[in-house]
């Protein structure tokens, strides 16, 4: 199901999002008035690897994940995102196709906002385009911190940097993934993660609650192992 995205209300999604959150909200409410509400269910397929870049999504409810197939069929999974995250803003000025599949893990409902609107949007409010540069080298930064964690051998280490990475992707504390959702990502086995937190768990330098949710409660400690 899709349709203009008059869902948003007063909490404009826009907000969640590096790119676009210091632009003034004139200007988000502008762009949400551009964009298009889409409704996806789980395992429905969102976006193919090579599909042309068109356009940035946000996830405003459910959680999808973006991955690669080998030739012989294996997945390879790069991240696991959620409400809150978007996907395709960081390459949205290059002429490219989308590097990895979008698959949704749940019923999904996301904010689309289309190349072609937004460009012409900044033409006809051209100070914002710094503003804009400026948030997209900060979502430069962190990605290439996520880069770097995949090239970690030490498995106490590769969990404490993607907990970092995580924390400071969404400006938020609590990591709302699951152990099988993390070693997915990191590219570790579930019970070598699940043994590693339990050992940060131990020094109070996290919390686990529940099944999908990990809590940093001392990011300076967690910073200190690295």
């Amino acid at each position: 199901m899709s349709g203009n995205c008059n869902r948003c209300g007063e909490e404009l999604c826009t907000k969640n999002i590096i790119m676009f959150r210091s632009l003034p909200m004139e200007i988000q409410r502008k762009l949400i008035l551009r964009a298009k509400h889409i409704d996806y269910k789980k395992n429905d397929i969102i976006i193919n690897e090579n599909d042309k870049l068109d356009s940035i999504l946000i996830i405003r409810e459910g959680k999808i994940k973006l991955n690669k197939y080998d030739l012989q069929g294996k997945e390879y999974i790069f991240d696991i995102l959620i409400k809150g995250d978007s996907i395709g803003e960081e390459l949205f000025f290059e002429e490219m196709n989308y590097p990895y599949n979008c698959i949704a893990v749940e019923d999904v409902k996301i904010c689309k906002f289309s190349k072609s609107s937004f460009i012409d949007l900044i033409k006809k409010e051209p100070e914002t385009a710094l503003d804009i540069m400026k948030n997209l080298n900060r979502k430069l930064i962190i990605s290439n911190e996520n880069l770097s964690i995949l090239h970690e051998n030490n498995a106490l280490k590769k969990v404490a940097m993607f907990l970092i990475y995580r924390s400071k992707r969404l400006e938020d504390k609590e990591i709302h993934l699951s152990i099988d959702d993390i070693a997915a990502i990191i590219n570790l086995r579930r019970e070598t993660v699940s043994r590693k937190i339990s050992e940060l768990q131990e020094e109070k330098i996290v919390e686990r609650v529940g099944n999908k949710k990990i809590k940093i409660l001392n990011i300076k400690k967690l910073e200190e192992l690295l």
